[in-house]
């Protein structure tokens, strides 16, 4: 704990002795300014510290018990955007080699509708994960709607990964196959479910992949009234569909 606010010290204090980025340069700063500064990093330093102290029955802090600790959202696993990004790009990679990576969806006697579809769809085919070197060798373009971290995650895995702000996707004309990704922030954007309706027929959809979205995603998605009432969205899916040939 001391040192994580030690860590957070060091870096604002290295920061701040470094100057102030100017135009053609660096400026010293006055020495009231380094104090401010100093003043500043310790602030926030307190601040990190008090984030380990609970008030205990009798008025008095203590720091939190190992076992809340490290059960909190402080300490939750942050790799599962991650490991769904290493999936996506290792099936993308597989569609593109030709092989038949589309699960079979679920049939019963009901009625469906759209939404029923969506929800009866099965998870994606496990595909063993390829490494980053091989990934850099496929022909294939991965757009992502709305998604930089998943984006980010599939590039640092060596698939080629861009944003887009539409689905009408041109076929490539290099010979490279094209992939989306929709998630949840393309079915929250407004008007992405009309334009959507007018291109689904030009993609083949190739798998759903789950994910759980840490704490800030979520209240960025949700209110903390609707999250207290629906677990449910606590996890989230992406959906990969591959661009039809012309």
């Amino acid at each position: 704990m001391a040192g994580c606010s030690g860590a957070v010290s060091w870096w604002l204090e290295v920061n701040i002795n470094a100057g102030v980025s100017m135009e053609g340069g660096f400026r010293e700063l006055s020495p009231l300014e380094r104090i401010a500064g100093r003043i500043t990093s310790g602030l926030l330093a307190l601040a990190l510290l008090a984030s380990f102290l609970v008030m205990g029955p009798d008025g008095g802090l203590d720091f939190v018990p190992e076992s809340e600790l490290l059960s909190s959202s402080l300490f939750r696993d942050r790799h599962s955007i991650e490991a769904s990004a290493a999936r996506i790009a290792s099936t993308c990679a597989a569609s593109t080699e030709g092989i038949d990576v589309r699960p079979g969806t679920v049939i019963s006697n009901t009625v469906f509708t759209a939404s029923s579809l969506q929800g009866k769809r099965t998870q994606s085919v496990e595909l063993p994960l390829r490494d980053t070197a091989s990934l850099r060798l496929i022909p294939m373009v991965i757009y992502g709607y709305g998604e930089p971290a998943l984006l980010m995650h599939l590039n640092q895995f060596g698939a080629t990964a861009l944003p887009v702000g539409h689905v009408n996707l041109p076929a490539s004309g290099d010979g490279s196959v094209t992939f989306l990704v929709l998630g949840p922030n393309a079915w929250r954007t407004p008007g992405f479910a009309e334009e959507w309706s007018l291109q689904e027929q030009n993609y083949d959809w190739i798998g759903d992949f789950e994910y759980r979205p840490g704490e800030v995603t979520l209240m960025d998605l949700y209110s903390a009234d609707f999250l207290s009432m629906h677990d449910d969205v606590r996890t989230q899916r992406f959906e990969v569909y591959r661009r039809k040939s012309p």
